[in-house]
């Protein structure tokens, strides 16, 4: 049987793991209410650098900062993800030193997912023991 401190041990323990649940910006809770098809990408890519050619090469950047924005905000359309991403490269501004935008925003969007995933990792190992 267990007693009152192992009880509010273990309810301590489970909100610690439910907090650490909510905060998951890059996980795949957000349904996938769309695909990124070419078209897609292509706007995306001129959006980001109005000077690209070869808008493919960057896929895989386009697309992590999709699902980045997709996580994070909720949007489930087109349309808001493209407002989001938007929104988000006017915050971070131009870069000075020639930078291209979609690079800025994909190293931006790597780091927060470090971030969050090094935010869950320590809380993991704060747990509280009585």
């Amino acid at each position: 049987m267990l007693g009152e401190e192992d009880i509010k041990k273990q309810q301590l323990n489970n909100e610690i793991d439910t907090k650490i649940n909510e905060i998951k910006p890059e996980s795949s809770s957000v349904s996938n209410a769309f695909t990124l098809d070419d078209i897609k990408l292509e706007t995306l890519a001129k959006e980001l650098d109005p000077n690209m050619q070869d808008y493919e090469r960057f896929s895989h950047q386009i697309n992590e900062i999709v699902n980045y924005v997709k996580n994070v905000t909720g949007a489930k359309e087109w349309n808001d993800v493209l407002w989001e991403v938007r929104l988000l490269s006017k915050e971070l501004g131009n870069d000075a030193l020639g930078q291209s935008q979609l690079q800025r925003l994909f190293r931006y969007v790597y780091l927060k997912n470090e971030q969050s995933r090094i935010n869950r990792e320590l809380k993991k190992e704060n747990y509280v023991r009585i």
